[in-house]
């Protein structure tokens, strides 16, 4: 205990200056506080009967120091640790500030700390909420005395020195939510479907560790810890929900977490390597903050699942092998080590019935040969990106039991494997190979193409497009195009996309030209397959051609449109133009499909009258307007006429122009007489020679060209 004024100063400018590493740990008992609240520098008095002696009961320590954040200073909070001391009987507790050594805070605040004692302890406690109050770090010193009676403030029963630091840092994170591992790597098997994996959470709450000394008090950091060490922690159950995130989109339908961290397999998963998050929210204790921690995980899916059995050698649950198809007495799968006792056999397979029958089996070794050649290109395989044929092999071990007639496999049971040592799952890969030739739709096609006065009006975009097909796959069923034939050297081809266009142009219709189109396959390659199409080319006049609007309709195309008219006409119409246009009809605008088409026999392959085509064609309620085009002749051969007929009244009103500049320029002025010559006893030379100074005045007769001759005086 210090005894002097002097003492005492210097001690806590030691505190002051060189403050412990002190706290505090804060406990309500606001229920167990009386009712009556004191003013700081009053007497916080209980009433206790007095006692016979005046003894002094000195305090434990010249000193108690406490640390508190702000946002633990809310009302009835006692700091703890109590003060030891036992008050005397008679005496009450007082609360005196030290205000010179007060630093950083309101003089108010000081006012709402007071003492309560309790038994052999002394609390210090706030009187009111003090949260939003306190916004800056501060130090508050009090003098707590005991003294006799409100008069006598002498210090009787004794004195310490309070100090209480207000420190200023955020928090720590009271709860945190975190995985066991900050990463996961997975590798499973192909075929796994179900539960591979559960994830785990844990909620820690931390608490600030105290000093391990019995001299000093408080938390074993002064400033924000920068790592676990400095904390205690308690672990809570998880509660929350598991979602993943960042998931592959091959992997959506194929992945599901439970609430409960139970990661799912949906559906066969592809070979190879994936990444995605898993993440756990969770409620804090107190249920008012949302702690949330995510892990990355790592997944590898082997193209192998292994399974062991004492009773069976099968180490793969699934395996997957490539055979080229039109090929047989090879082994597609390697046989199987076991006992002399076991017996193999095909359980299932896919695709199953007649025609399928591809494969047959070792019974002693498991080895899986095929029987007969399997077409890629065959029905049953023909919604499969990959054509495959699975089979499903048993193995029977002793207890023998009778192997049963072979079954159908259906797919949904080759996508979710189910382990059984007894059993493996195998794909048999069909390799395509160039088995099918190029095919046309048909043998021989008559097409139209207009003469060249026919073309200067309407001008195809091309001559005609040609589609071969080939059943087979990859690079065997790419086609390449070319042209062959007397008459190809007037056309080209696109290679690629079949398209044929017209180099020269003729003015006779009543000719023709055919040329033949070769579809390879295999890339056009010379070891690829090919097949040809005769092409006959007629060319075409105004009277072989009908221009044809119809309905527009954006999910029909210009072959669309041409095959309804075949069928309405009856004969094989094809479109030397096609445009979409608008029109102005009834007051609104319309969209129409304009064509100009023409029609070919579909018996002898002759080309359709105009007339004719549009009588067949008739009224159909598709077909908006029909218009013959073979007017457009007459016009131009009208316009040649024409453009002949104004050329002459051109020339015809030059010679005109020409004449009467003549007459007035020549013959109305009379100049004319120095360049035509004339029997006439008109004056000549002499009047010409002398007339500029003659006192003679010429007139003339225009008439009959004579001349009189006055003489004027002088």
């Amino acid at each position: 205990m210090v005894g002097t004024r002097s003492s005492l100063f210097f001690l806590l400018c030691s505190i002051l200056i060189l403050p412990p590493s002190d706290s505090n740990k804060l406990t309500d008992f606001g229920h167990q506080l009386p009712k009556s609240a004191y003013e700081l520098g009053s007497v916080v008095a209980n009433n206790v009967a007095k006692t016979e002696d005046d003894e002094e009961y000195p305090f434990q320590k010249a000193y108690y120091s406490y640390k508190v954040q702000p946002n633990e200073l809310f009302k009835d909070v006692r700091l703890d640790p109590p003060i030891d001391y036992v008050t005397p009987k008679g005496y009450s507790l007082v609360l005196e500030p030290i205000v010179h050594f007060c630093q950083r805070v309101d003089k108010s605040i000081i006012k709402k700390f007071s003492a309560f004692r309790s038994e052999d302890k002394v609390y210090i406690k706030v009187d009111v909420d003090l949260i939003d109050e306190m916004t800056n770090e501060s130090t508050i010193v009090y003098k707590l005395k005991a003294i006799k009676n409100d008069d006598d403030l002498t210090t009787i029963g004794g004195s310490t020195t309070v100090l209480i630091r207000i420190v200023q840092f955020p928090p720590v994170p009271d709860t945190v939510l975190a995985f066991e591992e900050p990463s996961y790597s997975l590798k499973l098997s192909y075929g796994h479907i179900g539960k591979v994996f559960k994830f785990k959470t844990i909620q820690t709450t931390h608490k600030a560790k105290e000093k391990n000394s019995n001299n000093l008090d408080g938390l074993e950091f002064e400033k924000q810890p920068e790592n676990d060490k400095f904390f205690s922690k308690n672990e809570y159950s998880f509660n929350g929900n598991y979602t993943l995130e960042y998931v592959p989109e091959q992997l959506l339908t194929k992945l599901r977490v439970t609430d409960d961290g139970e990661l799912e397999i949906l559906g066969n998963i592809d070979e190879g390597s994936y990444g995605f998050d898993i993440v756990a929210v969770d409620y804090g204790p107190n249920s008012t903050t949302v702690l949330k921690d995510r892990s990355k995980v790592y997944m590898f899916i082997d193209n192998i699942a292994a399974c062991n059995s004492d009773t069976s050698k099968f180490i793969r649950a699934f395996s997957k092998h490539y055979i080229t198809e039109e090929t047989k007495l090879i082994t597609a799968v390697p046989g199987t080590e076991s006992s002399g006792q076991c017996r193999f056999s095909i359980s299932h397979q896919y695709p199953f019935g007649v025609g399928a029958d591809f494969f047959t089996i070792d019974k002693k070794t498991g080895a899986v040969h095929v029987k007969s050649p399997i077409d890629r290109e065959a029905y049953s395989f023909e919604d499969m990106e990959e054509p495959s044929v699975y089979l499903k092999l048993k193995i029977h071990c002793p207890p023998l039991d009778d192997p049963p007639a072979t079954q159908p496999l259906h797919l949904s049971d080759a996508n979710q494997i189910i382990y059984d040592p007894t059993t493996t799952l195998v794909q048999l890969v069909i390799v395509d190979t160039n088995d099918n030739v190029p095919t046309f739709a048909d043998k021989h096609i008559v097409v139209g193409y207009p003469v060249q006065d026919v073309a200067n009006n309407i001008i195809p975009k091309h001559l005609l497009q040609v589609k071969a097909t080939d059943k087979d796959a990859g690079k065997h069923g790419k086609i390449q195009y070319s042209l062959r034939g007397n008459d190809a050297k007037d056309f080209i081809i696109n290679s690629e996309t079949g398209t044929i266009y017209c180099t020269s142009l003729v003015d006779d219709n009543t000719m023709s030209k055919s040329f033949v189109v070769v579809a390879k396959d295999n890339n056009g390659k010379s070891d690829g397959m090919e097949s040809a199409l005769d092409i006959t080319v007629k060319f075409l006049t105004f009277s072989d051609i009908v221009r044809v609007n119809v309905q527009f309709i954006t999910t029909e195309d210009h072959s669309a449109v041409e095959s309804q008219l075949s069928e309405i006409s009856g004969v094989r119409v094809m479109s030397l133009t096609n445009d979409v246009i608008n029109t102005f009809v009834d007051g609104q605008w319309r969209t129409e499909r304009m064509l100009t088409v023409y029609g070919v026999n579909n018996t002898d392959g002759s080309l359709v009258p105009a007339s004719e085509l549009e009588r067949n064609l008739g009224q159909n309620a598709k077909i908006l307007s029909i218009t013959q085009l073979f007017n457009m002749s007459a016009n131009s051969e009208t316009s040649t006429v024409m453009s002949l007929v104004y050329a002459a009244m051109f020339f015809l009103m030059l010679s005109m122009v020409a004449v009467g500049l003549l007459y007035f320029g020549y013959v109305k002025n009379g100049r004319y007489l120095s360049c035509i010559s004339s029997p006439s006893t008109t004056p000549l030379k002499d009047d010409i020679e002398t007339m500029s100074q003659s006192n003679w005045i010429t007139t003339f007769n225009r008439t009959n060209l004579t001349s009189n001759r006055v003489r004027f005086p002088g």
